[in-house]
């Protein structure tokens, strides 16, 4: 069941997006998805070891080609997924982010979301992006506009980081 929060931080944090920003976000999300997404390589693994047998067993390379043209499809699969996703990051939408102690919060256009801080196992930074991944595997981009190094530092410090 869903615990309501009573006291949440005010919104110290605020940041306008500008044209390109979506651009850039997009490409923040497939850096995350490529690089910590272990589904993925499992999948490419096991994907790849089938059609080098297969290669092997048949005695004809171009069963190779399917390496490459499927990591492409779940490339392309994941690109269209994250372009739906990321429309709150059109020109002119807003996002503000709130701190204390123990929970961070998010507004933006879709609407608001506490987390605390527990929630959180890591902090990357990614080129005008910070992700703050979560222990369940998910990760929250936010623009570096909204995560000065003080709040990263808070956040780092609550989760052991």
């Amino acid at each position: 069941m869903a615990q309501l929060i009573d006291d949440v931080p005010d919104l110290t944090y605020h940041y306008t997006f500008v044209e390109g920003d979506r651009r850039k976000l997009e490409k923040a999300a497939m850096i995350v998805w490529l690089r910590w997404n272990p589904g993925l390589w499992a999948v490419m693994a096991f994907e790849t070891a089938l059609v080098t047998f297969l290669s092997v067993m048949s005695g004809d390379w171009w069963w190779l080609t399917a390496i490459p043209l499927i990591l492409m499809i779940l490339c392309g699969a994941n690109w269209s997924r994250t372009r739906r996703q990321n429309r709150q990051v059109d020109p002119g939408n807003q996002i503000a982010v709130g701190v204390d102690d123990h929970l961070l919060r998010v507004v933006d256009s879709t609407g608001q979301i506490v987390f605390p801080y527990r929630a959180f196992k890591a902090v990357h930074r990614l080129d005008g992006w910070v992700g703050l991944k979560f222990k369940k595997g998910r990760v929250l981009l936010l623009p570096v506009q909204v995560c000065p190094p003080e709040l990263l530092a808070l956040v780092e410090k609550q989760i052991g980081g």
